[in-house]
């Protein structure tokens, strides 16, 4: 159930990729096989070399890639989803913070609190607390 949710949520939000890619219907396919590699590994994900080998591109190409579909480095579009990731879990289980941040990759919750206050401006716990009331 939960891959089934996250792959939605991957279909939702990609929505969001740049309309005047320059990008070959191949290399855009490629993109999108790395970024469902990604959200399936998102709690340990491979890293560039791996992603590289996966897509058939060089490192350089593989980021390229990316900014010009999404306007991000790969590592900066997993960061992004695993923050959006974050929010949905707060928002839809009573699961801890730390457990959280655990399930989604960060070594710890410091550097998920972090991470989400950069995004959004705002603490995990203050962002849960909103969310309750």
């Amino acid at each position: 159930m939960e891959l089934l949710a996250l792959q939605l949520s991957f279909l939702e939000r990609r929505q969001n990729c740049r309309s005047e890619s320059r990008l070959s219907h191949s290399d855009v396919a490629r993109i999108r096989k790395v970024c469902r590699h990604l959200i399936q590994h998102i709690e340990n994900p491979p890293r560039l070399d791996e992603l590289s080998l996966l897509a058939n591109m060089n490192r350089n190409k593989l980021n390229t890639a990316f900014r010009e579909l999404f306007g991000l480095s790969v590592f900066q579009w997993l960061r992004n989803e695993r923050l959006a990731l974050a929010q949905e879990r707060m928002q839809n289980s009573n699961a801890s913070l730390t457990d959280i941040a655990e399930a989604l990759g960060y070594s710890s919750c410091s550097n998920f609190s972090h991470a989400f206050k950069q995004r959004f401006g705002i603490s995990p716990t203050q962002y849960r607390r909103q969310h309750e009331e």
